[in-house]
């Protein structure tokens, strides 16, 4: 695992679209199959996919929203308006630490240049 890629996770909002093995490769199957995914360049992708997700599913388990995806029935555009829900949630749960710092100065009759 490239240590880099991440460390660059810790500078946003993380969101882990989860999904059993067996439709990960129904999707690609469908989509452009396993040749443009050189980690599933194997004699057993499935397999291959299983055991990378279990490698890496603590890290993946850190991420700031999960989505779980449990259906083939769930199209691409489905996913993207769970994406979206859950990301307002966790902002409105999670306000940036400047809006914070805003409200503080306000509440203490400073004046706050936008």
């Amino acid at each position: 695992e490239r240590m880099e890629n991440w460390s660059k996770l810790q500078t946003g909002i993380v969101v882990w679209v989860d999904a059993t093995p067996d439709l990960i490769m129904e999707r690609l199957e469908k989509s452009k199959g396993t040749e443009n995914r050189p980690l599933l360049q194997t004699e057993n992708p499935k397999q291959t996919l299983e055991d990378l997700l279990e490698k890496r599913k603590a890290k993946y388990g850190q991420a700031d929203v999960t989505i779980c995806v449990d259906s083939a029935e769930t199209n691409e555009n489905q996913v993207a308006d769970m994406v979206i829900r859950e990301l307002h949630d966790f902002i409105d749960e999670n306000p940036p630490s400047w809006k914070q710092a805003k409200a503080k100065a306000q509440a203490e009759g400073l004046d706050w240049v936008q």
